[in-house]
Order: C-alpha cells, then structure tokens, then sequence
C-alpha cells in the first residue's frame, strides 16, 4: 500500500464521517434546548447513533467488497 492509497482511504473515511459528526454536535447544541421524554429529544438523541451505524455499514460493505 502506497503513501497515496493510504491518504485517500482516510479521506474517504473522513468524509463518511461527516454526518455523525454534524449530528454529534446538533445533539449536545440543541439537547439543552429540548424538553426530556418528548419526541424531538429522542430523535435527537438517536441520531448521531444512526448515523454511525450507516457508516459502520457502509465501511464494512466496502471492505467485504474488496
């Protein structure tokens, strides 16, 4: 594995990332914000989980491919 295919698996990691990230940040700007035991809390809560799990998902399909 070369120094170029290593740089661009972390790129596309990275970039996969992205949405847990957001949501990530989303969850513990707006949690405050939020009234316990609601609708909008739980989605909120449930969110950056989702969204890591879409890219566990999505790397494992990736490597299962390869």
């Amino acid at each position: 594995m070369t120094q170029g295919d290593i740089s661009r698996t972390e790129n596309s990691l990275g970039s996969k990332l992205i949405p847990f990230i957001t949501t990530t940040v989303l969850y513990f700007s707006l949690i405050q914000h939020t009234e316990r035991s609601t609708i909008p809390s739980t989605v909120l809560k449930c969110m950056p989980i989702y969204s890591l799990l879409f890219f566990v998902i999505l790397t494992d399909f990736k490597h299962a491919k390869a």
